[in-house]
């Protein structure tokens, strides 16, 4: 998939060309005094899951570069980042019941199966059919 995507890789000026391709060259999002970046969600996404595969198998053998690159950065101090959900409005941030909990009709009340009640023949305005 690399070599598919990426083709000649004399048409990319210099790594960091070819990063912004594949959509992993940080993207800066400062506000006010902070300093932020982060991963931009741009450039071949197909491209830049197959270099997420590629890392994560690295990372889960021993004895791969990925592995020691990993290994030397948890011993600097850096520390594997958990699993986060991804960004959500505030309203859906909320628990919600589990879906086998359904809502149910008050004791001693039933809904006629025609939709609303009194939607038969027998509560007609103006009586019978002409």
């Amino acid at each position: 998939m690399l070599i598919g995507y990426s083709g000649s890789i004399d048409r990319f000026a210099n790594r960091d060309h070819y990063a912004a391709y594949t959509g992993t060259a940080p993207v800066e999002v400062s506000s006010g005094g902070r300093q932020i970046h982060r991963v931009a969600r741009r450039g071949n996404r197909q491209l830049n899951h197959a270099l997420h595969i590629a890392a994560i198998s690295q990372v889960r053998h021993p004895g791969t570069g990925g592995r020691a690159y990993y290994e030397r950065k948890v011993a600097e101090g850096k520390t594997p980042q958990k699993r986060r959900p991804g960004p959500q409005a505030p309203h859906q941030r909320r628990r919600l019941p589990p879906a086998t909990r359904r809502r149910r009709a008050p004791t001693g009340v039933r809904g006629s199966p025609g939709g609303q009640a009194g939607n038969d023949s027998a509560a007609s305005a103006t009586g019978s059919h002409p």
